[in-house]
Formats: C-alpha cells, sequence, structure tokens
C-alpha cells in the first residue's frame, strides 16, 4: 500500500497492528509536524493491491505524499490487536485511509474505504494540506 511508496521515497513508513503501537507511531508522526495517513491495509485485500497499482503509481500522488507522515495499519492477522485497532478507528475492513491534521485531529469527511480514484484521492489530500 502507501507503505510500498513511501519506502520507494525513502520516507519512513511506520507499520503497527496494534493500538500500543499505533499511538506510538502517531506519537512520533506528530513530532513531525505533518498531517498524517493512517492506511488500514492487509496482504489478502485485492482493492488494497488495486489502489497500490493505479492510484499509487501515479506521480502527482506520490508527490503529495512526501507531505504526510504515513502509518500503516497491518490487519492482515484477524487477532485480537488487530480488531482492536480498527474499533479504535470505526473501520469495518481494508482498504480504509484516514487523513489526520498534525495534532492529531481525524478530518472526518476525508475518510475512505474501499477503492480510490487519484482525483478522489488528491482531493482528500488537500484538505490536510498535502
Amino acid at each position: 500500500g502507501f507503505g510500498h511508496a513511501g519506502a520507494e521515497r525513502g520516507d519512513e513508513v511506520r507499520t503497527v497492528s496494534s493500538v500500543p503501537a499505533f499511538e506510538a507511531a502517531l506519537q512520533a508522526a506528530r513530532g513531525e509536524g505533518k498531517p498524517v495517513l493512517v492506511e488500514f491495509a492487509a496482504d489478502w485485500c485485492t482493492a488494497c493491491r488495486t489502489n497500490e497499482r493505479t492510484v499509487l503509481a501515479d506521480a502527482g500522488i506520490r508527490e503529495r505524499l512526501r507531505a504526510v507522515s504515513v502509518i500503516r495499519a497491518d490487519v492482515t492477522r484477524d487477532d485480537p490487536d488487530s480488531r482492536a485497532l480498527m474499533r479504535r478507528f470505526e473501520v469495518i475492513g481494508p482498504p480504509t485511509l484516514i487523513l489526520m491534521r498534525p495534532d492529531g485531529e481525524e478530518v472526518r469527511e476525508a475518510r475512505t474505504e474501499g477503492e480510490l480514484s487519484v482525483e478522489d484521492l488528491t482531493r482528500r489530500l488537500a484538505l490536510v494540506g498535502a
């Protein structure tokens, strides 16, 4: 997912699979002073792979992602930790993208579920200044 795009750019992508790990990653991301993108994804998620091939391959999206800190919530395993992480954000399943302001407050109108388009993600990233 977005983690792969970040790794290709050389940016740090924090991958978490529990609420405590998420809170630590969010604290570190907030220290960077940038908006935060939380990507709920799973290895078995075909829509996640479609988003990666179509939306994340776009040069404009890759450029915009430089302006955000990325936290990948890996919910590949259906275990108590991943379920608690999904409950923390009221996420039904991947792919779900959550955008937060630098202070950690979610921009609810920027949340997405399912497959994306480049135009849709561009519009949502603009809501947090990316």
